[in-house]
């Protein structure tokens, strides 16, 4: 065992990942560089991407639903398969170049994995380190091995040499450098030092081409090739002279061939006269002066002390490779999407994956833009005043400790509308005046529960003779919302506002106008909660924000659903500086939140809602 695979975790060892919302990290880190990705889970055994059809230029790709949780085994084989996916498929395939049947498509998809991952190298290294991470794990696992004399086939064989060679060679994924010199030499004791010389060769065109079409062509120039060392050993195609029969070297392609998208070889390619090419068997040649013998001589030698197959033994070999479907191709020869999604535990339903309550996505409900009235808006403005008043006074000082004075520069001013004409957009002559200032680099997002519990009284009851003036934990969360809301379009910091059960329902998103939300804004108590989902929910609306720091505050009084998935949300969101802060309506789950180690403030009653707030936000700098 070797040191790195020492140290990989253990199948039973749980590292409280959220595997759900890394996913979505990766996804976002991937927008900010590329094309735009979307994702979608489905219940489907393997991973794909390929054309957006909702977004112009963008691309969707479909993962396999999986478990909320998973270790950093997980993780690693994850960001491999989210890599390979991205980088190599959706950013160089070319999804219209159709994949032909049997051996032919097997051919096009080994030679296209690492085509499309050479190619994004240059712009995204750390893409192929992930995926050279990724197979270490596979190799670890035993999942990536070398021969095994009493399962190999020609096809397996020939598809694990392949992979193995161009993946170590071109992409220097060197965990797999012993495992190819010891499929190298099983393909030419197999198919005779020229024939893989040869195949080899055409794989390297394949690698190096500059379009998919190349990948397709140079897998038909090498079934040509096959059939054509089946039927007439004598008339095989010659090899290209810069990279000697062997095929080895630096891995580069045919002088001319990179840029070749099509072309087999003829028959003429075999030099039947044995002019610098192949002796046919009636020359004979006994001292191979005039090139290379053919298998059928039997070439006691061989290239490399590795004697070619007699022609009988030859023929079965390549007709075997020319019959196989892809299950005969061994452990290398699906494509690496297939193998990552089905070697990834927290992928499979026996290792958790497809639970439809800590695995998929909370369901949104799209709420109308229009509507609403002022009433509303008067409604809610009155009832949070106090709170809002009481958070104003002191909620800016407390927010550049909370983001410990983390601001940006700001210019405004008023546009020249005669000058518009004259100068490019964003030039600050512009304006006829302008004013620079300083604002907090912070967004909000605000999660208030509307589940029926909410809908219950909350602080202390009044005595016999007393009149209850308690409002419902409901209305408390409204008012939390709408009072810090409030502070905060005053403040010009960017908000957003949902609300949840079962389902979540966005209420105000950061770009939309403050005082038409105000109008439309009426959560109502109804069904049951699912805090830790909607939390998840939540944090991927904060991923990608472009501020130095982002908050997340859940006004609820209700129980944080499954503790050990929302730790393990919170703790994945905080690499991206958001952090979460909950206002508890009632101390009736307290402990529960205690217990979990999260960040909260508790109102118990109308009068102690901002103190709630102030209590969350000051354990951000405790």
């Amino acid at each position: 065992m070797g040191h790195f695979e020492a140290q990989l975790p253990s199948a039973s060892k749980i590292s409280m990942r959220h595997l759900y919302l890394y996913t979505h990290m990766l996804i976002a880190q991937a927008n900010e560089n590329g094309r735009k990705v979307r994702i979608v889970w489905d219940h489907i055994s393997t991973a794909s991407i390929g054309p957006d059809p909702t977004i112009p230029g963008g691309l969707v790709m479909t993962l396999p639903k999986m478990a909320a949780l998973g270790t950093d085994e997980d993780i690693v084989l994850i960001e491999g398969l989210v890599s390979h996916e991205i980088v190599c498929h959706g950013l160089h395939t070319d999804f219209s170049v159709p994949l032909k049947p049997g051996i032919t498509g097997d051919l096009f998809n080994i030679l296209e994995d690492p085509r499309g991952e050479l190619l994004g190298i240059p712009k995204y290294a750390g893409a192929n380190q992930k995926i050279h991470a990724a197979l270490r794990i596979l190799k670890a696992k035993g999942i990536f091995r070398g021969p095994d004399l009493s399962r190999e086939t020609p096809p397996s064989i020939l598809a694990s040499w392949l992979v193995t060679e161009l993946r170590s060679e071109l992409l220097k994924q060197d965990c797999l450098s012993e495992f190819a010199k010891a499929y190298r030499s099983l393909a030419v004791d197999t198919f005779g030092s020229d024939l893989v010389g040869q195949v080899k060769q055409i794989a390297l065109d394949g690698c190096h081409a500059k379009d998919s079409q190349g990948a397709s062509d140079a897998a038909d120039r090498i079934v040509a090739l096959l059939k054509l060392a089946k039927d007439n050993p004598a008339a095989k195609g010659k090899p290209n002279e810069s990279s000697g029969a062997s095929g080895s070297g630096e891995g580069q392609p045919s002088p001319g061939s990179a840029n070749k998208q099509s072309g087999n070889p003829a028959p003429a390619q075999g030099d039947q006269k044995g002019q610098g090419g192949d002796p046919s068997p009636a020359q004979g040649n006994p001292n191979g002066q005039a090139g290379n013998p053919s298998p059928a001589q039997g070439n006691p030698n061989g290239q490399g002390g590795h004697p070619s197959p007699a022609q009988g033994d030859l023929s079965s070999a390549i007709d075997q490779v020319l019959n196989a479907s892809s299950k005969d191709l061994g452990p290398f020869g699906k494509g690496l999407e297939e193998i990552l999604t089905a070697n990834t535990k927290a992928l499979s339903k026996s290792g958790g994956g497809y639970q439809p309550d800590n695995a998929s996505e909370m369901q949104e409900q799209r709420l109308s833009k229009a509507g609403g009235s002022i009433e509303n808006r008067t409604r809610l403005r009155a009832g949070a005043q106090k709170t809002a008043a009481m958070l104003s006074l002191t909620f800016e000082d407390m927010i550049e400790t909370v983001t410990k004075s983390e601001i940006r520069r700001t210019t405004e001013g008023k546009l020249n509308t005669r000058s518009l004409w004259r100068y490019p957009l964003g030039e600050e002559k512009l304006f006829t005046k302008t004013t620079e200032g300083e604002s907090i680099d912070t967004c909000f997002y605000l999660l208030g529960d509307e589940s029926s519990s909410m809908d219950s009284k909350f602080g202390p009851a009044p005595g016999p003779h007393e009149v209850d003036a308690r409002i419902t934990a409901h209305e408390a969360c409204k008012r939390v919302s709408v009072a810090v809301g409030e502070v905060l379009h005053n403040l010009s910091i960017p908000v957003g506002i949902a609300t949840y059960n079962t389902v979540v329902r966005e209420w105000h998103a950061f770009d939309e106008n403050w005082t038409s939300t105000l109008q439309r804004y009426a959560p109502i108590a109804a069904n049951g909660t699912k805090t830790h989902l909607a939390v998840v929910w939540a944090l991927k609306k904060l991923i990608d924000r472009p501020e130095a720091r982002k908050i997340l505050i859940v006004a609820t009084d209700g129980d944080p659903g499954d503790s050990d998935v929302l730790k393990a949300a919170i703790a994945e969101s905080s690499s991206l500086d958001i952090e979460v802060r909950f206002v508890l309506i009632g101390d009736r789950y307290k402990g529960q939140y205690a217990r979990a180690g999260l960040n909260y403030g508790v109102a118990l009653t109308e009068s102690e809602l901002a103190k709630a707030v102030f209590a969350a936000l000051k354990q951000a700098v405790a």
